[in-house]
């Protein structure tokens, strides 16, 4: 907390007030898993394949999120709670973090997913329309 706080300070007006409270919570998890790209690995992708080149940050935020939700899926069957932040959208806090691992200049942070006990009962799941309405087949 103590080295969050002058971060998300000199990120801008009432950040850390928005924030703080978020990172009280999150004092308590078990831990934080990082989720990078490197972009040095997306631009020797767009260098092999010139035809979808343009593709490849998408490609990239595809495999994150999958990552992210194999991942989180794991934790939850082994009973631990999780929930994911995007602490990369604050360029000071993912400067820091960067310095904090020693990551290399070229990597993103693209989220950050906190574990531990859960700290409140899953919410009642919403109605979800049927397959009829939100499936379309073409033959």
């Amino acid at each position: 907390m103590d080295a969050a706080k002058p971060v998300l300070d000199a990120a801008g007006p009432g950040v850390w007030d928005a924030m703080g409270p978020m990172f009280e919570n999150h004092k308590n998890a078990y831990g934080s898993i990082l989720f990078w790209d490197s972009n040095k690995a997306i631009e020797e992708a767009q260098d092999t394949h010139k035809s979808a080149a343009h593709m490849f940050h998408q490609f990239a935020d595809h495999a994150t999120g999958m990552a992210q939700i194999l991942i989180w899926t794991a934790l939850e069957l082994e009973g631990f709670g999780a929930n994911l932040q995007h602490m990369g959208a604050i360029p000071p806090a993912e400067a820091a973090v960067r310095k904090f691992l020693d990551v290399p200049d070229d990597y993103s942070l693209k989220a950050n997913m906190n574990f531990g006990e859960e700290a409140q009962p899953h919410p009642e799941k919403p109605e979800k329309l049927p397959f009829s309405e939100t499936l379309k087949i073409v033959k």
